[in-house]
């Protein structure tokens, strides 16, 4: 075997193992999420429970019975189904267990590193007063410096975001440097996609994948599998490519992906979800 050989080789297990690590590092914080949701249920669970062996029962008559105060849900329901509507699907339904997903909001910011200062419990304070409900329950930081806001109970984030987006909007620009934009937290897919020529730019990489696969978005920056200084010297490498939705995942794996420029060669791998 020559040298060029045993380069190729070395080369093509490198990137196999940095596939094998970030399964790893993804694998974990699956679990974790999964664990948030458990963890979500038994509460859940637990709060039922007390509720059936703590209220006593009725007295009254059956016609007479007493109501339990309706939820928000509940009135949110009714008031919608007030108004004309032909088909069921104008009603709100809700999960009977929101995940952590189902419960937080993302404000984005433009990558900076947040001041030493900044203070969830301030910053969670001043949402609450400017949509005038405590919906916002806690504030937790990203690796990356963005902003979750967690909702809480049984109050879904789109819910949070249809009836006060502009009222949070207006409170993130002064209590949060940097917020560029807020929305839901969403279920995105990540492939690995090899053979992109090392001189491309994160961006025309993004902008030749959705011009040549009409359907397909890139919600962020493709970016190296490997360090700048492990690919420097290669004609080519993998990129991690984050998909909007699991269709056009499948879509992506099924068929490929159309670049105008790659090598020769080149493969998708599906990394997780």
């Amino acid at each position: 075997m020559s040298n060029r050989q045993r380069g190729r080789a070395f080369q093509a297990l490198q990137e196999h193992l940095f596939v094998v690590q970030y399964r790893h590092i993804q694998d974990t914080q699956a679990l974790k999420d999964e664990v948030a949701t458990l963890n979500s249920k038994v509460a859940l669970l637990e709060t039922q429970l007390q509720h059936q062996t703590t209220t006593p029962p009725s007295t009254l008559p059956p016609p007479q019975q007493q109501q339990q105060p309706p939820t928000w849900a509940q009135k949110v329901t009714k008031s919608l189904s007030s108004k004309p509507s032909t088909t069921l699907q104008n009603k709100i339904a809700l999960p009977a267990v929101l995940t952590k997903h189902d419960h937080t909001i993302i404000i984005e910011r433009d990558g900076t590193v947040l001041p030493d200062n900044t203070n969830t419990l301030t910053i969670r304070d001043a949402i609450n007063s400017a949509i005038k409900k405590p919906l916002i329950a806690t504030i937790e930081f990203t690796t990356n410096h963005h902003v979750l806001l967690i909702t809480k109970d049984n109050t879904p984030a789109t819910f949070v975001l249809k009836h006060h987006c502009l009222a949070i909007e207006e409170t993130i620009r002064a209590t949060i440097p940097a917020a560029i934009g807020l929305r839901k937290d969403e279920i995105w897919h990540k492939v690995i996609r090899n053979g992109i020529p090392t001189t491309s730019s994160f961006k025309t990489v993004q902008r030749e994948i959705e011009e040549f696969n009409p359907g397909i978005h890139l919600p962020r920056l493709p970016r190296w599998l490997t360090t700048e200084a492990q690919h420097q010297d290669k004609a080519a490498s993998a990129m991690v490519l984050t998909i909007a939705s699991k269709d056009s995942t499948d879509k992506v794996l099924s068929k490929g992906l159309s670049l105008r420029q790659e090598v020769q060669g080149s493969t998708l791998l599906n990394l997780w979800s």
